[in-house]
């Protein structure tokens, strides 16, 4: 079964958010340039992200998402099923 495109960014930016630590908020635009996707795709994927509590966002400057809770909690196939 392959994975569909915005399943495996959904994915891909998880880890990148989390592998810049629990207190440093990514901007939505670095994690689209370090994945090579557009901003408005990578902002609807963040969005279904943060209504499954998976990230959180910040306004203003210093602002992003960063990973909401433990990580642990869910697996990549919770990740996929938000998705499919």
């Amino acid at each position: 079964m392959l994975i569909p495109k915005r399943t495996r960014v959904a994915v891909e930016s998880l880890v990148y958010i989390a592998s810049k630590g629990a207190h440093h908020p990514v901007p939505a635009r670095e994690v689209a340039q370090a994945l090579n996707v557009s901003l408005a795709g990578l902002e609807s994927i963040l969005r279904v992200l943060r209504e499954h509590q998976l990230v959180s966002s910040f306004k203003g400057p210093g602002g992003g998402y960063q990973v909401d809770g433990d990580l642990k909690k869910f697996t990549v196939l919770d990740v996929v099923r938000f998705f499919e």
